[in-house]
């Protein structure tokens, strides 16, 4: 198991590096809905970390013991429980930076049309 469970960390973990070399298409069960959002999202974002943390937290329990769970999207990849949190705290600071840099775009001054 732990050999499989390496090759399933193995295969996302270029994709959810900050500086990740190699980008892709997020599968469709992941695809976001086609709304608009305002500047208010970087406030939700907040406040769902602050319950993600909390679900973190009620895992404790299942950290001594070795728990194995399947990714939701490809039933073929398998990850410890530790390495999914690590794996979903990852792709969430990616998420963050992502929001940062795309406010940023927008806070700047009007320049030639845009």
């Amino acid at each position: 198991m732990d050999e499989f469970v390496t090759i399933s960390l193995q295969t996302l973990r270029p994709y959810t590096r900050e500086d990740r070399p190699k980008t892709a298409n997020t599968w469709d069960i992941w695809q976001p809905s086609r709304e608009n959002f305002g500047l208010e999202i970087l406030k939700d974002f907040t406040n769902h970390q602050s319950i993600f943390k909390m679900h973190i937290e009620a895992l404790q329990a299942f950290f001594p013991h070795p728990t194995f769970i399947k990714y939701p999207g490809e039933a073929k990849l398998t990850f410890r429980l530790e390495d999914c949190i690590n794996f979903l705290i990852e792709h969430e600071n990616r998420h963050w930076k992502q929001a940062h840099e795309v406010k940023q775009y927008f806070d700047q001054p009007v320049k030639n049309g845009r």
